[in-house]
């Protein structure tokens, strides 16, 4: 992996490199930034593992996951460590995240693992953890050019992701932040039949009926009062950077924006969000027609290319 490149992410942020106080991303010092301007989070595991221990893998996923899929095996944390135990006794001698490889392989593969027996309840994320599972997904990406099955394979990488979406939503387990980081790769990632949907969309229709709220240093929720369901968007003068669906009323929703620790915590050496530039506005589902509000999410983030949103892709590209 080549190292990072500090003037790609400063062209992609539109910032200047210059010098000031103390170098920090977001809440960390000095030392903490240059430790994290790494190419790799410390600890990562390189190499891969053949198929010499594909026997006592399987047996070891078969006895643990009790009829699951591999998916929910791998983000619980209780499972996922049952799982390498389990490896481990059966005389696996590989890194942890070779073997969690190693097994999304065999599945690749096909027709090795037994097949899913336990109907798990639909994906889902809680909006009110959502910016900072998703965010989270996408700073490991820019620090560490890191996927969300390296997060779920790799304990280095899901330690860093599940330690900065406790800093922004204290109350949110790692389990929940993992299940919301898998729903996240699974939606953004179409099939040939949901890309036609989405590119369908016609976006002009729309664009024209979103509600402003104000910059986020003086949000007026009033004039959300009557703004039921919708999508929210997070804007800068030139640029998008957020946008997600809520469920709620959007004047309900809008709270945690408004808190300038968040944007502390999200502020890094090359962009210091100015909460005076950055505005709040929402498109209510209630003027939506023709399509529905998750393939207009889509849509919109393939559209407007929002900085923290994990991009949408098409599976059959």
């Amino acid at each position: 992996m080549s190292r990072l490149n500090q003037y790609a992410i400063s062209a992609t942020l539109e910032s200047k490199v210059s010098t000031g106080s103390a170098p920090h991303f977001g809440m960390l010092g000095i030392y903490q930034s240059a430790f994290h301007a790494r190419a790799k989070p410390p600890g990562k595991t390189e190499g891969t593992l053949g198929s010499n221990f594909d026997e006592e893998i399987i047996r070891a996923f078969t006895d643990v996951a009790e009829g699951r899929a591999v998916d929910p095996v791998l983000v619980s944390p209780s499972m996922s460590s049952a799982f390498l135990k389990k490896c481990k006794k059966l005389g696996v001698t590989a890194p942890p995240a070779l073997i969690n490889r190693r097994l999304f392989r065999i599945r690749k593969i096909g027709g090795l693992l037994p097949a899913a027996t336990v109907v798990e309840p639909e994906a889902s994320i809680d909006e009110t953890n959502i910016f900072a599972i998703e965010f989270g997904v996408v700073r490991i990406k820019y620090l560490y050019g890191a996927t969300i099955d390296d997060m779920i394979c790799e304990p280095s990488i899901g330690a860093e992701f599940f330690r900065f979406v406790k800093s922004i939503a204290p109350h949110c387990d790692e389990h929940v932040a993992r299940l919301g980081a898998l729903y996240l790769r699974k939606t953004r990632n179409l099939r040939k039949v949901e890309d036609k949907k989405v590119e369908s969309i016609d976006v002009r229709e729309v664009e024209c009926s979103w509600v402003d709220a104000g910059t986020l240093n003086e949000i007026k929720p009033n004039r959300l009062q009557n703004v039921g369901p919708g999508i929210i968007e997070l804007i800068e003068p030139s640029r998008s950077l957020y946008m997600y669906q809520t469920d709620t009323s959007a004047a309900s929703a809008i709270s945690q924006f408004a808190d300038s620790q968040l944007w502390k915590t999200v502020g890094n050496l090359f962009w210091t969000p100015d909460l005076r530039q950055i505005r709040l506005r929402v498109l209510p589902s209630s003027l939506v027609h023709g399509f529905t509000m998750r393939n207009l999410l889509l849509r919109l983030i393939r559209g407007h290319h929002p900085l923290f949103n994990i991009p949408v892709d098409n599976k059959a590209a």
